[in-house]
């Protein structure tokens, strides 16, 4: 499993390289540009360098989409852990009011990031 930095370092590291590859074939605007001929250009099985980029830029959408995935699913555990505190809550035999109820879930929404050294 993945964390979220290393995530981040993959989709940063495709970007990068993907901006480098188009930065080389633009060539700077001097003699060294490429045309599109020379772009599409193949030397035998091999992709041309325009198949290159466009590979380049679909790892990094899905490694984006993987990344924003994995903070959508996060905080989808953090919401249903918390609601399962609240059920469990309220299903105690000492009946906590419906106001305590309320206070609690008031806090558990406005504290979702709990370090994990303080929840020890």
């Amino acid at each position: 499993m993945f964390c979220r930095e290393e995530i981040r370092g993959v989709v940063l590291t495709i970007e990068k390289m993907y901006r480098d590859g188009r930065q080389l074939v633009k060539g700077g605007g001097g003699s060294n540009q490429l045309n599109a001929k020379q772009l599409r250009q193949r030397i035998g099985i091999k992709p041309c360098l325009a198949d290159c980029l466009d590979g380049l830029m679909i790892l990094h959408e899905m490694h984006q989409a993987e990344y924003v995935m994995f903070f959508c699913l996060k905080s989808l555990h953090r919401y249903l852990l918390k609601s399962s505190v609240v059920s469990a809550l309220s299903a105690l035999t000492l009946k906590p009011s419906s106001s305590d109820l309320g206070a609690l879930q008031q806090l558990l929404i406005d504290e979702p990031n709990i370090p994990k050294e303080e929840g020890r």
